[in-house]
């Protein structure tokens, strides 16, 4: 099953994407009028480029702290780490 062909369950602008611990993570983005910052967090087990799973799994969403969005994520041993840009 290719991940590209796995649907969210709604339409993301512009989500973060990190690949951690065998896993797609989808963050943020903008929602459907892409002026509302989405705060959902999405993930999908993946291997060798293809989904393991039918449908994505719902997690924490990301934290609202202000005005700004979700610029980057990176990824540790032992965290998944949410980077924010108050200028966007």
């Amino acid at each position: 099953m290719d991940y590209f062909n796995t649907r969210l369950s709604c339409t993301r602008y512009a989500p973060a994407t990190q690949l951690w611990k065998g896993r797609l993570h989808v963050m943020g983005g903008s929602k459907e009028n892409r002026h509302t910052p989405g705060l959902d967090h999405w993930s999908l087990a993946v291997k060798d480029g293809e989904a393991l799973e039918q449908q994505w799994r719902d997690e924490v969403p990301i934290p609202r702290g202000g005005p700004h969005r979700l610029a980057n994520c990176s990824d540790s041993s032992t965290r998944l780490q949410f980077i924010f840009n108050s200028s966007l």
